[in-house]
C-alpha cells in the first residue's frame, strides 16, 4: 500500500492508507507508545484491514483502539544479511 521503509528495532506504529489517490495522503509514524483511538464517520460501515490479512467490517460508531502488542514478534533473517542488505536487493538499489 506504498507504505514507509522502517528499521525492524523501531519501537512504532505506521498508519498508511490503502490506494491512495493524491500524493498528499503520506503514512503516519506514531510513537510506539501512543494509543490511537478510531471513529467511523459512517455509521453504518467501517472497514479495516490489518498487514494484508482480510477485511474485519463493523457496523455502528464503535471505537476502534489500536495500540502496540504487549509481546514481541521475533523474525527469522540470514545472519549474513541485515535489514538493509536485504532492502537493497529486494529494491533493486545498486
Amino acid at each position: 500500500a506504498g507504505g514507509p521503509l522502517v528499521d525492524p528495532a523501531a519501537s512504532v506504529i505506521a498508519l498508511t492508507p490503502i490506494c491512495a489517490h493524491t500524493l498528499s495522503n503520506r503514512s503516519v509514524i506514531f510513537d510506539g507508545e501512543t494509543e490511537l483511538e478510531v471513529l467511523s464517520e459512517d455509521v453504518a460501515h467501517l472497514g479495516l484491514s490489518v498487514d494484508g490479512r482480510p477485511t474485519l467490517e463493523a457496523q455502528g460508531r464503535l471505537p476502534l483502539v489500536v495500540r502496540t502488542a504487549k509481546v514481541q514478534l521475533s523474525l527469522i533473517r540470514p545472519k549474513n544479511l541485515t535489514h538493509f542488505d536485504i532492502l537493497r536487493n529486494k529494491l533493486k538499489w545498486s
